[in-house]
């Protein structure tokens, strides 16, 4: 038997005024879609249990049976194997989102407005050598871009700068163990 699984991953969504109180997924014409519902078997499940708020990345890691307390090592290395960067050992891998800074450095747009990519914000990085660290940038979906560094004593073990709202300075990046690399 034949078998197509789709996952709708942020699929859900909140009803928006300019539609008429209804979401995007109410107000889109979706006759493909409606046709596979009819058709096929859907429902909706917990990745991770019940009340567990979840990132697609370990929701899908679950869904295909991995455990992600095990095998979960962020999100950088996902979105760089995923446009096709090649991968060394040690290397540090960071998913990375364009934003929009005003003049005294708050972020005013987390997605840069969302621009249809980022190649031309990351030409420049790509290559460049700090301290005997190689920054490999290449631009990924959008506003997204995905960065590898390579060289010794790094750490993935560090904090996000996303303070995760408009209106406040990018966070200061910290060291999340007390390791050598990651104090680095």
């Amino acid at each position: 038997m034949k078998t197509v699984f789709i996952i709708l991953d942020g699929l859900g969504d909140r009803p928006i005024k300019e539609f008429k109180g209804k979401t995007p997924l109410e107000a889109a014409k979706r006759p493909n879609l409606n046709r596979l519902a009819k058709n096929g078997n859907t429902g909706m499940l917990y990745a991770l249990g019940p009340g567990v708020n979840t990132g697609s990345d370990t929701a899908q890691l679950s869904i295909f049976g991995y455990e992600p307390e095990k095998y979960y090592f962020g999100r950088g290395p996902i979105e760089c194997l995923g446009i096709g960067m090649k991968l060394q050992e040690n290397d540090v891998c960071f998913r990375a989102n364009l934003c929009t800074l005003d003049e005294n450095g708050i972020v005013v747009d987390r997605r840069a407005g969302r621009i249809d990519s980022s190649k031309e914000f990351v030409e420049e990085l790509d290559g460049l050598e700090i301290d005997g660290v190689k920054f490999l940038v290449q631009p990924a979906t959008g506003y997204r871009s995905c960065i590898v560094l390579r060289g010794a004593w790094l750490s993935e073990k560090v904090s996000s700068n996303d303070p995760k709202k408009t209106g406040t300075a990018p966070l200061k990046i910290e060291h999340l163990e007390n390791s050598l690399e990651a104090l680095n």
